[in-house]
């Protein structure tokens, strides 16, 4: 289960949400947390509406993680980003969800996917990092949200 902070997340949603094509950012969680209180939104090179995936920046996503994130105690929990079509992670989500668990080597990653139906209001929906017999996979979970 993702537990998040409720500031955070409507921070996401807030973010995310007049995007018109793929794009995204990561969760974090100061180590004095007892849920994910912290999102950076991505900045990338381009982005463009006939993007069909998120790319992310991962040398100013990396930059941060080492620079800001882990000298002030905040791991890395989750990746974010938007979805028009459906709401679960695409083969290709699934390729670098698994690239970023093997190299953090930690049991709470998730990939969340901000789901977007047009005249509806936006949803999130988590996901966790695992291995099932010796397979990589992503499984629904509950968002849990924490008020502060």
């Amino acid at each position: 289960m993702l537990i998040l902070l409720q500031r955070t997340y409507n921070r996401i949603i807030a973010e995310l949400q007049d995007y018109l094509y793929e794009w995204g950012g990561m969760i974090g969680q100061h180590e004095k947390s007892l849920c994910a209180d912290q999102f950076l939104l991505d900045r990338r090179h381009t982005a463009s509406k006939q993007e069909t995936s998120y790319k992310p920046n991962t040398e100013y996503l990396n930059d941060v993680l080492v620079r800001e994130w882990y000298p002030n105690r905040i791991k890395l929990v989750g990746m974010v980003h938007i979805h028009f079509e459906y709401p679960y992670p695409s083969l290709q989500d699934k390729r670098y969800a698994k690239e970023i668990y093997d190299s953090i080597m930690q049991e709470d990653f998730h990939i969340i996917i901000f789901f977007k139906e047009v005249n509806k209001d936006p949803q999130l929906f988590s996901f966790a990092s695992r291995y099932e017999h010796g397979v990589f996979d992503l499984a629904s979970e509950q968002i849990k949200l924490i008020k502060e």
